[in-house]
């Protein structure tokens, strides 16, 4: 196929390319084997040419470093408590109920295609802790067409009885079998494994010690949670006393490598940072949750100025009350505008460096840059139309006033307004892996 749109994706942390008029060749695979720059005047047609309708443009899939697939039925409840109050009252009662497979199928399939319908094209899902549970989310994003990491959430300390996992040997022994599960039967293409302890908190040392142990062996993703919360992270330290940091609890049981996810980090010592970049590990940031539940504000913009450039953004539902990736951009940038006032520096997150983090900076945290995150030759066409003009504010922006403008310019402005004001009613399709999803 051959699409023919104007399209707008990023090249580097700062970097966007718009092209007024490009024609995208995909191939049967959905891989992309030409991007070509067309004037004005050329014209492309055949059976396997598409091309936008007026005002469509082209971008990138959405990438959604961190969410929790078992959590969506709490959107928008228990904001008025802090994170560790948070998961004892409202988290962990409702991931309890995932022991019941057919909840877990009825419900993941409701979460893959409301995270589906918003654009989000690939998503590193945590589970619950059942093994059933998990794989049934895992074979939920294969068979709707997600590109996805999903893991068995692993803790085994200082949970409730009622959910947690029985020992460590017993934890590693359903990972390794999930692990075979993906590997071996469900054999998808674009959703594979990853490991997920939940946090040091709920994690004891001989677990995490195992995790590090199986990990040398495996070429496997991993994620966790770091530093979100100043309680937490005073917890954290008091169960590891003998560890620098809490990042160090990590890096010393073999946890942190280049194919890690670190979600939140609001409160990173420079150690610790230095840490990171070491050891190239992946970064969520989540700033809707961060606002919900008090944890703090990462300072992106300093993370990328450090040269930590695998930054995304993470939904984090149900700390977060939007399915999607939108709402996390459009808090990142309040965000960082807060710190920059705060510190009386201009030093918030520019456009560039926002929709880096909502695509090309999500791959790159999940170590799927060589296969998604730009239209570049030989990636995976994921892909979302945009019509930044549907009826629902048509009326509002579509200004006479705009006919002056450039159609480079108008394509900028567009590109802008709808990463700022739209809504899930301006995406008119979503492609993943070269495949029309059906989101209507």
């Amino acid at each position: 196929m051959i699409y023919v749109f104007p399209l707008i994706h990023a090249l580097d942390v700062d970097r966007l390319e718009y092209i007024q008029r490009a024609a995208i060749e995909v191939n049967h695979s959905g891989t992309i084997t030409k991007v070509e720059h067309l004037k004005e005047d050329e014209n492309i047609d055949g059976d396997d040419v598409v091309h936008a309708h007026p005002n469509e443009f082209l971008v990138p899939g959405f990438v959604d470093t961190h969410s929790h697939a078992p959590q969506f039925s709490n959107i928008g409840f228990g904001f008025n408590l802090e994170l560790l109050d948070w998961l004892s009252q409202v988290t962990f009662p409702t991931e309890s109920n995932y022991q019941d497979a057919q909840v877990a199928q009825i419900d993941f399939a409701k979460v893959v295609e409301a995270t589906l319908s918003v654009g989000t094209t690939t998503c590193s899902y945590y589970s619950s802790l059942h093994l059933d549970a998990t794989k049934i989310l895992a074979a939920t994003c294969h068979s709707k067409g997600q590109r996805a990491l999903v893991g068995k959430v692993n803790m085994d300390s200082h949970c409730p009885d009622y959910y947690k996992d029985e020992s460590p040997e017993v934890s590693m022994a359903q990972t390794k079998e999930y692990v075979d599960y993906v590997r071996n039967n469900l054999k998808s293409a674009i959703v594979h494994p990853i490991i997920t302890p939940r946090f040091a908190i709920c994690c004891s040392p001989e677990l995490l010690e195992q995790m590090g142990e199986y990990l040398k062996d495996e070429n496997l993703h991993i994620q966790t949670h770091l530093c979100e919360n100043k309680g937490e992270i005073d917890f954290t330290m008091s169960l590891y006393p003998n560890d620098e940091s809490y990042t160090h609890i990590y890096a010393n049981r073999g946890i942190l490598s280049d194919r890690t996810i670190l979600a939140h980090c609001c409160h990173l010592t420079n150690s610790e940072m230095d840490l990171i970049k070491q050891y190239d590990c992946g970064i969520s940031h989540c700033p809707t949750s961060n606002f919900n539940l008090r944890s703090g504000i990462t300072d992106v913009n300093q993370l990328l100025t450090d040269g930590i450039t695998k930054v995304g953004l993470g939904s984090d539902c149900s700390g977060g009350y939007e399915a999607g990736i939108l709402q996390s951009l459009r808090d990142a940038s309040t965000a960082s505008k807060a710190l920059s006032i705060f510190h009386n520096k201009p030093t918030y997150l520019s456009l560039e460096k926002l929709f880096y983090l909502a695509t090309l900076g999500g791959a790159r945290a999940l170590d799927l840059e060589k296969q998604i995150g730009n239209f570049i030759v030989g990636k995976q066409f994921d892909a979302l139309v945009i019509d930044p003009l549907t009826i629902a504010n048509k009326s509002l922006i579509d200004s006479s006033k705009q006919s002056y403008i450039s159609p480079l310019d108008r394509l900028k402005r567009n590109f802008e307004r709808w990463l700022f004001a739209g809504t899930s009613a301006n995406l008119q399709a979503v492609f993943v892996d070269g495949k029309n999803i059906n989101i209507k």
